[in-house]
């Protein structure tokens, strides 16, 4: 079954509070324990997340369909990891990046008026196993170097930055 994959922009997350958060889905074993200590397995951890929006007017209209175009749990909602505690995109981006977009390397932007998603974005230094505990990212510009406790995704993977360890010119190791 192929799962429709329904994309919430930037312009719909008008979030007034974010507690996003993984729950680990640890169980204790089925077996009866001495009392000394207790063994817990973890089953695949999900990312958990409360968002408080904001919407009116059309907006709003725009998430209804949204919400409606994934038909409940037989649909998937990707949107952007917002994480207002330790990152400001706002502070990164022009205003007309914020507003518009980025354009074609001509100018040109699609027929809505919109361009591409400006970000921000930091590029992999190399590749990176899926579940692999550091990740070596690359960037110039040191306001977008993460900081330990950040939330981000990879390649539409959330992840939660514990580490960040300055390398050689401008790579950095992220655990």
């Amino acid at each position: 079954m192929t799962r429709r994959v329904v994309t919430i922009g930037y312009d719909l997350m008008r979030v007034t509070q974010v507690d996003w958060s993984i729950d680990w889905r640890g169980s204790p074993t089925a077996e009866a324990t001495n009392g000394f200590r207790q063994v817990v397995y973890n089953q695949f951890p999900q990312w958990v997340g409360t968002i408080a929006l904001t919407l009116t007017g059309a907006r709003l209209g725009r998430w209804r369909a949204a919400i409606l175009s994934g038909q409940g749990r037989a649909g998937i909602f990707r949107l952007p990891m917002i994480d207002p505690a330790l990152f400001r995109r706002a502070a990164v981006l022009t205003a007309a990046q914020l507003a518009q977009g980025t354009p074609f390397s001509t100018g040109a932007r699609f027929s809505t008026g919109a361009g591409f998603d400006p970000g921000p974005f930091i590029a992999a230094a190399e590749a990176a196993e899926a579940g692999a505990s550091e990740i070596r990212v690359t960037t110039a510009r040191p306001e977008l170097v993460p900081v330990p406790g950040q939330i981000l995704s990879a390649d539409d993977w959330p992840m939660a930055v514990t580490s960040v360890v300055p390398e050689e010119g401008s790579i950095y190791r992220l655990g």
